[in-house]
């Protein structure tokens, strides 16, 4: 940081703070800050929020979603009241309003930082989230001050998660944390492990590790062996689709309970030795050893578990996994695309649709694989995967709108690292097409709930004789 010389800068930061703290000095000593620095520091949990709204809303044009994320952000961390303390703001148009008064200056470089500057208690700024977002987005640089009589704030997670900032929001945003941090690792713990989640946050505080964010999470006992799978992708001993996996499920046996929940605990540390003793400790204190925790070991693994982890949608898909020939069949199917040179590189431009994603459950095979894309992207894509059809057309005719259904995190499911219409939205549009296999499918979901049928003999039973009664 550049250090400057000390000023008289009551005139240069909100003056409402003044009101907040009389012994607040009127002169300080101003540094040139990164934006971009700050919005990924855990304590101003509401910096990253911002940011992710403006990265996806300047994205495409007219998308909805981002708006509704900011809707929810703001609705939280004013407890609903949409009014600024200052009282520059009242409603939610306010708070848009402002918020596009300011980019517009920030994108025409006519932000003057030398007149508004940003306060600052412990290295983390007071005030001025809405101008650090908005430096960070468009790569300017602000002017900070330190002043001593202001309190350290706290906007963590946790602070929005107790204010019911919806979950989805919460995870997206911290996704976005999650790629842009190299040295992000994930501590898992699995459902048997019998220790209480303040003696991990112990555990990482006496190494000097603070937890940058944790879910619990409910699965079945199928599911578990299929996130065990994913957590172990990379090692030999967790098998393959010749013996579906044994390996893994083996050891989803033995980690899963049913009365236990997996927790997860991001963390910023990529030392393998601190890791290790991480490891050791809490498989001491849990006496099960492997089958209580595991660490992933590189920022590659952290993100393809994060996209599943991450998503609600991940989640309810693997529990409504089958433990059938179809899904195993289907899970094979879908790794050769995996295999498919360059595909990783174009794997966010598209989302399988069609019959594959519910085909990905077990409840019947897919007869053929479609998708969606950006009608810039379908060429490359084609190129790539010369045998899927683009249902973009299709997809309109019910009224989803395909940009959205690209960007809305609430809109797919992720798995083997690819993008899949959400399990609702298949609903969604067999609800609206009511064709006889829409119906088929229903009947067949709501029976394999509770009963195991050999639903594809069944599915193409019932095709063939509606086919000859028509």
């Amino acid at each position: 940081m550049e250090i400057m010389i000390s000023t008289y800068i009551k005139n240069k930061v909100n003056p409402y703070l003044y009101q907040l703290f009389p012994q607040l000095a009127e002169n300080g000593v101003p540094f040139e800050l990164d934006p971009l620095k700050l919005v990924w520091d855990s304590r101003r949990f509401d910096l990253a929020t911002k940011y992710t709204y403006l990265k996806y809303k300047n994205k495409y044009s007219n998308l909805s979603w981002p708006k509704a994320l900011y809707q929810n952000h703001i609705h939280a961390f004013t407890e609903g009241s949409f009014t600024e303390g200052d009282g520059s703001k009242s409603n939610l148009s306010d708070y848009i309003k402002n918020f596009e008064i300011l980019e517009e200056k920030f994108k025409s470089n006519l932000f003057d930082k030398e007149k508004s500057y940003i306060p600052f208690k412990n290295n983390i700024n007071t005030d001025g989230s809405h101008r650090i977002s908005l430096a960070a987005y468009y790569h300017k640089k602000l002017v900070g001050v330190p002043l001593a009589a202001l309190k350290e704030p706290n906007y963590n997670y946790v602070y929005f998660r107790e204010r019911k900032q919806e979950n989805w929001v919460n995870d997206f945003v911290f996704l976005q944390h999650v790629l842009h941090n190299q040295n992000m690792r994930i501590i898992h713990v699995h459902p048997k492990a019998k220790l209480k989640t303040q003696q991990i946050t112990e555990i990482l505080a006496q190494h000097g590790i603070r937890v940058e964010y944790d879910k619990t999470i409910k699965l079945n006992k199928f599911a578990h062996g299929l996130y065990v799978r994913e957590l172990y992708k990379n090692e030999s001993w967790i098998g393959s689709s010749t013996n579906n996996y044994e390996g893994a499920f083996n050891h989803a046996a033995h980690s899963y309970s049913y009365f236990g929940k997996l927790r997860i605990f991001f963390v910023k540390e990529d030392r393998p030795d601190v890791l290790r003793k991480i490891k050791t400790t809490i498989r001491e204190i849990c006496n099960i050893g492997n089958y209580s925790v595991h660490i992933n070991d590189t920022h590659n693994e952290t993100v393809a578990l994060a996209h599943i982890l991450l998503n609600d949608n991940s989640i309810s898909f693997i529990n409504e996994c089958h433990n059938n020939i179809t899904f195993w069949k289907t899970d094979k199917f879908v790794k050769y695309f995996a295999n498919t040179p360059n595909i990783t590189e174009k794997s966010d431009d598209f989302i399988f649709v069609g019959s594959l994603p519910l085909a990905m459950t077990g409840l019947r095979e897919n007869r053929d694989t479609d998708i969606i894309c950006a009608s810039e992207q379908l060429t490359t894509i084609k190129e790539i995967l010369p045998d899927i059809d683009c249902h973009n057309q299709y997809m309109k005719q019910f009224n989803f709108n395909i940009i959205e259904l690209l960007t809305d995190p609430r809109q797919s499911y992720y798995w083997q690292g690819f993008k899949f219409l959400s399990l609702q939205n298949v609903w969604k549009l067999k609800r609206q097409r009511k064709e006889f296999k829409d119906y088929l499918d229903f009947t067949l979901s709501k029976t394999s709930s509770y009963i195991p049928l050999p639903t594809n003999k069944i599915y193409h039973l019932a095709t063939r004789l509606k086919f000859k009664i028509s």
